[in-house]
């Protein structure tokens, strides 16, 4: 993941890495439980733009993706908020 930190404001294009995403997937980058729309870059790529924050600290960041009915989550990554 870069950056691995963003400002409180939101905003922040946050690309993920990944073996392989498939066009067909419902993929969806999850800070800490709210959800943001992925935008697939390249098949390992995608871009997320980090919601707005209510206060500093770091948050678990992770991709979900559906295909056919089938849900998949990905491990978590710290992401960092500041002011």
């Amino acid at each position: 993941m870069i950056p691995r930190e963003g400002t409180t404001k939101g905003g922040t294009n946050v690309t993920m890495f990944a073996s392989e995403f498939k066009k067909n997937k419902h993929i969806l980058c999850v800070f800490d439980g709210v959800k943001t729309r992925a935008k697939l870059i390249n098949s390992s790529e995608i871009e997320c733009v980090s919601p707005k924050w209510p206060s500093p600290g770091p948050v678990p960041v992770w991709v979900t993706y559906e295909e056919d009915g089938d849900k998949s989550k990905s491990t978590s990554i710290p992401f960092l908020y500041y002011e």
